[in-house]
């Protein structure tokens, strides 16, 4: 059973690189302007061990006899860790975990997917070189040539297999190791932002966090063909706010750099939800336009639960939801009928497909989050997608008195 997001908060990346890489020190450096918690697989098993639990002893019976760890021991042991540091973490690093391709199948399937491998790439005369260097001041005596010789070999038949299936889902990340720490990261820091990751002391699109408070988002959520655009525009218009569309930021991203945006292209391509980092970066780069506003209606996000509360996280201010609802089959009619003239890949076959039916998997997590979320039963408002143009002055209403309770600190009943 795959733990839900909500619960573990899993948003990580697995990272490897050759022995004297640097890999250690960037991981350091990650987690310290990310906010990411670093975990060593081989720490948490010494830990495990030393707690002198009945479980450390059974490990410790078992490493004495070189048996390898159970898969479901491994599983159990990464779960608790992450659990444990949910709270305060924004993602994880993972070092040592997965030395082999089925391991990594394991983890995505019980935890979740990865949002990237980073790979330190280093020569192998540069790995030998730094590991003689070591080897003088550490007073190894069983380092030499040979036995370091063996050791890159011994590296590199571990680790290529797991390095060429991250590259064929298209989820590898390398960056050459060959510089200097700081070089190194600097390159760490292009990629981030590549990616949509920003670092722990940047708030929110640059807005001060009084702002945020005085912030009021309107978010209208619908499958495929539902007809949010309109609704969403209609919205913004008659509240003078700002309408940000979550769909067209990821076209328009694609657009300005398509080989950069392979990743967001394919997604589109195959109706897939955009990972919550590069989501959120492109929503509040759109936000952070407008800085003299605070009115906001976005159409089309959330569309998942950890979407959501990323969300939340990053901007302490109030949210409503309008849910467009209808049938898969009234959705996939109008998505045939809007495929005619938009041009769109992702109103074609499967991928439209996809998009609805995922759309009906994630939206009662993320209605019943912003229900749930300070008791607050009003904030969601569900109409149908069909008398939705008819209904709009409703929606206003529910949207003008949930702000005005909001700002005079009276609870809804």
């Amino acid at each position: 059973m795959k733990y839900p997001q909500a619960t573990l908060m899993w948003n990580g990346l697995m990272h490897s690189g050759g022995p004297q890489s640097g890999k250690v020190t960037q991981c350091e450096k990650i987690a310290e302007r990310y906010g990411f918690t670093s975990l060593s697989y081989d720490d948490i098993l010494r830990a495990e061990v030393a707690s002198g639990s009945e479980r450390g002893q059974e490990l410790a019976a078992s490493m004495e006899k070189g048996e390898l760890v159970s898969q479901d021991v491994v599983m159990t042991l990464l779960k608790e860790k992450m659990l444990s540091e949910a709270a305060s973490s924004r993602g994880y690093l993972i070092d040592g975990y997965p030395r082999e391709v089925q391991q990594g199948e394991a983890f995505e399937g019980t935890i979740g997917e990865c949002l990237f491998a980073l790979y330190f790439e280093v020569s192998d005369e540069s790995m030998t070189a730094r590991l003689l260097d070591q080897a003088k001041t550490s007073g190894s005596e069983d380092e030499n040539e040979e036995t370091i010789k063996k050791r890159v070999e011994t590296f590199h038949n571990l680790t290529q297999p797991l390095v060429d299936h991250y590259k064929n889902r298209n989820k590898l990340k390398v960056i050459s190791a060959e510089s200097g720490p700081e070089d190194v990261f600097s390159e760490v820091i292009k990629l981030f932002t590549d990616v949509g990751l920003i670092p722990l002391d940047e708030t929110a699109a640059a807005i001060e966090p009084k702002e945020q408070n005085k912030m009021n988002f309107t978010f209208v959520i619908g499958g495929p063909g539902s007809g949010k655009k309109e609704v969403a525009k209609n919205l913004a218009e008659k509240k003078n706010a700002v309408y940000i569309s979550a769909g067209d930021l990821i076209r328009a991203e694609v657009e300005r750099d398509p080989e950069e945006n392979k990743e967001l292209a394919d997604a589109i391509t195959i109706g897939d939800i955009v990972h919550v980092h590069k989501m959120m970066s492109l929503i509040k780069e759109a936000i952070a336009k407008f800085k003299e506003s605070l009115e906001f209606v976005i159409e089309g996000f959330p569309r998942t639960l950890d979407q959501a509360e990323t969300f939340s996280k990053e901007f302490e201010a109030e949210h409503k939801v309008v849910v467009l609802s209808g049938t898969s089959e009234e959705l996939e009619q109008n998505v045939a009928s809007r495929a005619e003239t938009s041009g769109r890949a992702d109103d074609t076959g499967d991928a439209a497909k996809k998009k609805i039916s995922s759309f009906f998997d994630s939206v009662t997590a993320v209605v019943d989050y912003y229900q749930k979320e300070d008791e607050r039963k009003d904030r969601v408002m569900e109409v149908s997608f069909k008398a939705a143009g008819e209904d709009l002055t409703n929606i206003l209403t529910f949207i003008s008195i949930i702000s005005e309770d909001t700002d005079s600190g009276t609870p809804q009943a």
